[in-house]
């Protein structure tokens, strides 16, 4: 181990909510349990109520994981209650069906304990993996880059800007109230809106974990997506403590608008996606944000030509 590995031996409480996903409960403990940090590490499974053999899966790494059972309320609500129970003041989220890289608790602490003053939420770049671990372009660099990017209000309200893989302090969330257990979607973004208005909000641009995709994602859902997503704004715009201008809300929901195309098209309905894209640039025809928000120039016109395309292919 190196130097840059030796840090203040902190606890870090790695909390994992699982409901019924026996299929990759295993795979995503043993990557919490295999981390090269310096501290110590408390894995913590909350299972939401599982019927199938979530925990009976838990209960076989004996003592080297925390096991509670709860009644069925949700990954927020699991969210919450890991929080609660939590050892440690830090707390990594990690959904059961996601991976960490070895490095990812180590590089986050290490770049909470450089940060001054110290942050709320740190969140990290990852790669999205298929239902069996395999990466979708296996030429991509896994690593990316060690810059941080400090985040604010304004980030969050115009679109999200990591998975829930996150390193926060939970008392902080937990004097917020948690993880609004009224979203069925998005509950991630609308408390990362409402960490930023109590401190720094960090991106490490660095490859720290694993994101799976297997089809049955709720960010699949495209109709309970878009209302989250459109409730979340709204909570937003009712907080005294948010102010922004009217561009950016009206690009914010324009933005919306357009990641339900983008969700509508995944899920094979390309009427609905052509309306969701022009409902966009109804609401607002130019992004004047595009850098910021991170899309491309006149990427909804392009979508739409790509939809028509399509659609006289079809023809």
């Amino acid at each position: 181990m190196d130097a840059s590995q030796v840090l203040v031996a902190s606890g870090v409480t790695v909390v994992i909510p699982a409901y019924n996903y026996e299929k990759y409960l295993a795979e995503a403990v043993d990557s919490a349990l295999s981390q090269d940090y310096a501290g110590s590490i408390e894995v913590l499974i909350i299972d939401d109520g599982s019927t199938d053999r979530t925990g009976e899966i838990a209960l076989t790494y004996g003592s080297r994981v925390r096991y509670h059972r709860k009644i069925n309320a949700g990954l927020s609500a699991a969210r919450n209650t890991g929080m609660e129970l939590a050892q440690y003041d830090k707390v990594l989220f990690l959904d059961a069906d996601d991976v960490l890289e070895p490095s990812c608790v180590r590089r986050l602490m290490q770049t909470w304990n450089e940060t001054h003053p110290s942050p709320v939420v740190i969140g990290s770049s990852g790669k999205m993996i298929n239902a069996e671990g395999g990466f979708y372009n296996a030429s991509e660099n896994l690593e990316g880059s060690s810059e941080l990017q400090i985040l604010k209000t304004r980030d969050f309200v115009l679109r999200n800007r990591f998975s829930p893989i996150v390193l926060a302090d939970r008392h902080i969330l937990l004097g917020l109230r948690g993880f609004d257990t009224d979203l069925k979607a998005s509950e991630d973004r609308d408390m990362w809106i409402r960490a930023s208005t109590m401190g720094q909000v960090i991106k490490l641009h660095e490859c720290l974990h694993r994101k799976r995709d297997h089809g049955s994602n709720m960010s699949r859902q495209a109709e309970q997506q878009t209302s989250c997503i459109f409730q979340v704004l709204k909570k937003a715009q009712s907080n005294p403590s948010i102010k922004l201008d009217i561009t950016d809300w009206r690009e914010a929901h324009a933005v919306c608008f357009y990641q339900s195309a983008l969700m509508h098209l995944a899920a094979g309905d390309r009427r609905m996606a052509w309306k969701q894209c022009l409902r966009s640039i109804a609401t607002s025809p130019w992004l004047r944000r595009c850098q910021a928000i991170e899309l491309p120039v006149c990427v909804r016109q392009k979508f739409l030509l790509l939809l028509l395309f399509a659609r006289l292919r079809d023809i």
